[in-house]
């Protein structure tokens, strides 16, 4: 209170500690001529409890100071990084904290010479509940399906979500390869949600897992999750409902897929590709009763490209589209010549 205050020396207000951190304060205002910060005082001191500003000024001989309570902004301003740093759907930490997070597990890894582990969860055929149920249910499962990760992690790992059906484990201490297998294991049990009263009890959710471990396949956040995220591929690419753990052998297949599509769109854009006719006859006759049209991708570098070098990515690209308006039209462009040249087709 005001009336207590008056008069009294610091000595008198603040003992031990605080009285030293309060002289401190003063003399680096004397210094500074004007000094501005936040302190906590936690519940059970003299002094009210809660976050107070004070700002004080070297004033004639003495210090000019106020202080204001903040506790309310304080608050607020950490519900505000809370909710940022929160999905909202599940409560589960979403990819913003990640993103804080992961960088220090990582140092800590390292510093404390231990594995860490990252669990790519992606749940198979998702958009199946969706489609057929709406998405209030689909809801209804990730949060079901968020309740169940969290169980089988371990205490003091972390669980989040960082997309619309995707999840991801981050584990630390990771003592060996058998324990990661044991994690994954537990992981896709988790996702078996049958004794569960709800209106998609007809679905069974699974999930399919990517696993990848620090240091042995990456060093940084960035690199970590790209190793989880192509091990998750593999594992959808074998039959889903499985985990996989990082492979660069696949990862170069994946890479490789990528480059070729790429090149491939960039092919069809400049019109890199060949026709040859492969001719038909009657076995019984001799006489050529048709052709087929064979395409070829005439590449800048590589020469002459076989249809079974891209033909696959092409068709698991949705490229196959264009590609086959590209070889209609080479093939009607081929026949008017013909004609115009005067052979009978």
């Amino acid at each position: 209170p005001r009336n207590n205050l008056i008069g009294e020396c610091c000595t008198e207000l603040y003992q031990g500690l605080a009285h030293q951190n309060v002289r401190d304060f003063f003399a680096r205002v004397l210094k500074e001529e004007f000094v501005e910060d936040e302190y906590h005082v936690a519940h059970g001191r003299r002094h009210m409890p809660g976050w107070f500003q004070r700002r004080a000024v070297h004033s004639g001989l003495g210090v000019a100071m106020t202080i204001r309570d903040v506790s309310e902004a304080k608050q607020q301003a950490e519900t505000l990084a809370t909710m940022a740093r929160t999905d909202s759907l599940t409560g589960l930490p979403n990819r913003h904290w990640l993103n804080d997070y992961l960088p220090s597990a990582i140092t800590r890894a390292r510093t404390g010479g231990h594995k860490l582990a990252l669990y790519y969860i992606d749940i198979d055929n998702f958009k199946d509940i969706n489609d057929s149920l709406g998405h209030k249910s689909g809801d209804e499962v990730l949060c079901a399906i968020g309740k169940g990760l969290s169980v089988a992690v371990r205490a003091g790992d972390h669980l989040a979500r960082i997309g619309g059906d995707e999840f991801l484990a981050v584990i630390e201490d990771l003592s060996d390869y058998d324990a990661a297998r044991r994690i994954a294991s537990k992981l896709i049990e988790a996702m078996n949600l049958e004794d569960t009263v709800m209106p998609w009890r007809g679905f069974i959710p699974k999930a399919s897992v990517g696993v990848s471990v620090f240091p042995d396949d990456g060093q940084d956040m960035d690199t970590l999750l790209q190793s989880a995220d192509i091990a998750m591929y593999q594992a959808k690419s074998e039959g889903k409902s499985r985990f996989c753990f990082y492979n660069e052998e696949f990862a170069q297949q994946v890479r490789d897929r990528i480059s070729t599509e790429r090149a491939l769109e960039l092919a069809i854009t400049n019109d890199e590709f060949v026709i040859y006719y492969q001719p038909r006859a009657d076995s019984r006759s001799g006489l050529l009763s048709s052709m087929e049209a064979l395409v070829r991708w005439r590449h800048p570098q590589r020469g002459l490209v076989a249809p079974v070098e891209f033909i696959h990515v092409a068709e698991q690209s949705r490229l196959i589209v264009p590609l086959g308006d590209l070889v209609i039209r080479k093939v009607c462009e081929q026949l008017v010549q013909w004609r115009e040249a005067g052979l009978t087709l």
